[in-house]
């Protein structure tokens, strides 16, 4: 920014230049193809004639400005001269310029400086192997990077997942050519790679793995995007990784009774039902929408093929609430039967991946309880032996008695 008050004749004021002149916000950026530079320029006896910019300390020449709605400039004679240019050396830093003013009356010359900015690296291809891969699995990465300070360091960038920074190695370096404008530019490509682990916490499906490059003169960039040699063109989003979204994971399935845990399920010869708790973990990197059971014969009459769900909630049957223990209070009647019985559950994560069919099925055992006493059940099972029983004591008896009175008629 500068400010140059003007020049003061009896017949003539000379052109005033306005504090204003700007390459993209007051800078240029190496190898950033097409900036704007803009001088604000006010004369009182609006006869300018042209406005130049001296740009030799980047090779750039004298400059002519436009204010002729050309050139890059958005209005005609607003007093605001334009003239689109690209810089693609590698100086950067504070550069010496001088501005020149012409009038109908007379030139003015003023010295000044523009601030060029170091381009960072340019991302030019991404690649993953593979390029699906689970949650906790290693995948190979590829980089090619360009900078023409030099490339310092890349790096995997997994910040924004709570990771960290994964140096990758420089591989190679392939010296290729770059057709720019109709003229051939020899450039020094650098190929990087490495390995790194796939977060937990990352979210499923396809995912922009950032990249983090810097340069010899301590430009630096975290990018998803693919560049060309020249900043800001042609730039597409890089390749993507697919993290694949596995179901949730069913473990540690456990029957309780009266607290207790036990191997089997028991149901009563009569009377009352017999309660029971199952408990199953559940686990999966995301979070869980639902947990659900069909208990077949275990079921609450009519509802054998229903899907019932188990709770994490600390309520009812549940002992904690999200300790990934779901659970569930079911009866058993007497009209079961000796053997095993198989069981389905399933569970669903926010991102809806479900337990496959193959894995929801589990085998439970299931037993008669057993009896102390003798009940109304046990003698109808048992009746015709006992008459038997009965039949032969008594027949027992009265042969002995009959026995007992022949010996005692011989008396």
């Amino acid at each position: 920014m500068f400010l140059v008050y003007p020049l003061v004749k009896e017949e003539h004021a000379g052109p005033k230049l306005y504090p204003l002149f700007r390459l993209i916000d007051l800078a240029m950026i190496v190898l950033s193809g097409w900036a704007a530079a803009q001088i604000s320029v006010f004369d009182y006896d609006t006869d300018m004639i042209s406005v130049s910019v001296d740009l030799s300390e980047i090779n750039l020449g004298i400059v002519e400005l436009s204010d002729s709605g050309t050139e890059g400039d958005q209005k005609i004679h607003d007093g605001i001269w334009t003239k689109k240019i690209s810089h693609h050396g590698l100086q950067h830093g504070n550069l010496s310029i001088n501005i020149i003013l012409n009038d109908y009356w007379e030139s003015v010359s003023l010295e000044s400086s523009i601030l060029v900015t170091n381009a960072p690296p340019r991302m030019l291809s991404l690649d993953f192997n593979p390029s699906e891969i689970s949650r906790g699995d290693n995948v190979e990465i590829e980089v090619e990077v360009y900078d023409g300070h030099g490339i310092d360091s890349v790096k995997v960038d997994l910040m924004t997942t709570y990771g960290q920074l994964i140096n990758l190695e420089k591989s190679f370096s392939e010296e290729k050519q770059w057709n720019y404008r109709s003229t051939e530019y020899t450039y020094i490509s650098e190929t990087w790679k490495g390995e790194f682990t796939i977060p937990q916490n990352i979210k499923p499906g396809k995912q922009q793995i950032p990249i983090f490059m810097s340069d010899y003169e301590n430009a630096s960039i975290s990018t998803i995007r693919i560049g060309k040699i020249i900043v800001n063109t042609g730039q597409a989003m890089a390749e993507r990784v697919e993290i694949i979204n596995e179901p949730p994971s069913i473990s540690n399935i456990t029957i309780k009774r009266n607290l207790d845990e036990v191997d089997t399920i028991i149901f009563p010869s009569s009377g009352e039902p017999i309660d029971h708790t199952l408990e199953v973990e559940i686990t999966d990197f995301d979070s869980i929408s639902s947990v659900q059971i069909k208990l077949g014969r275990l079921s609450p009459i009519g509802q054998s093929e229903n899907w019932l769900p188990l709770k994490d909630d600390g309520l009812g049957a549940d002992i904690m609430s999200n300790d990934g223990i779901y659970s569930i209070k079911f009866s058993s009647r007497s009209t079961l039967s000796d053997g095993q019985i198989t069981i389905n559950i399933r569970a669903t994560d926010n991102y809806q991946s479900t337990t496959p069919i193959e894995l929801q099925s589990h085998v439970l055992t299931i037993t008669k309880e057993q009896s102390t006493s003798i009940d109304s059940s046990w003698l109808t099972d048992n009746s015709v032996i006992l008459i038997i029983v009965s039949i032969t004591t008594v027949m027992i008896f009265c042969i002995g008695l009959f026995v007992n009175i022949y010996r005692n008629s011989e008396l």
